[in-house]
């Protein structure tokens, strides 16, 4: 299926994709998990900073964010915060990783949509939608399972 083929169906099925991530639990969410926000200290930890958008949010949010916004792929993102979660609260990595391809898939198209349509920094999102590219062709597929 040809990207904007993907694009498209991710687009279509938005409130189907609403209503997946609506069955989901909220969690504490940074809501502005970008990488300058993300500060790395001794070997593994990370800081976070700016917490001025601090909210509740579905589950694999703020992965999906910073999956969109780095060079961090999905995968280790989810591997990661189940990791850091053990001993806290039991996380379910198969439910943690489906929360976030379809958010970082619907951040995506959406994004890349209203850059196109406003005309402001096309080229960045634009480069976005291909960073989201993984996260379309597994939505489009389930999108087209349903």
């Amino acid at each position: 299926m040809a990207k904007q083929a993907k694009v498209e169906s991710v687009w279509r099925a938005r409130y189907v994709i609403l209503d997946v991530l609506g069955r989901l639990p909220l969690v504490l969410s940074h809501g502005d998990a970008l990488p300058q926000n993300m500060i790395r200290q001794e070997q593994d930890q990370v800081v976070a900073v700016d917490w001025g958008q601090l909210g509740y949010n579905t589950v694999g949010a703020d992965l999906a964010s910073l999956a969109l916004y780095s060079s961090v792929e999905i995968d280790n993102l989810v591997e990661a915060y189940v990791d850091g979660l053990a001993g806290a609260r039991q996380a379910d990595r198969a439910m943690v990783r489906k929360a976030t391809i379809h958010t970082a898939a619907l951040i995506a198209v959406s994004r890349a949509s209203r850059a196109v349509a406003t005309k402001q920094d096309v080229d960045g999102y634009l480069g976005r939608l291909r960073r989201a590219e993984p996260a379309l062709a597994v939505v489009s597929g389930l999108v087209r399972a349903v």
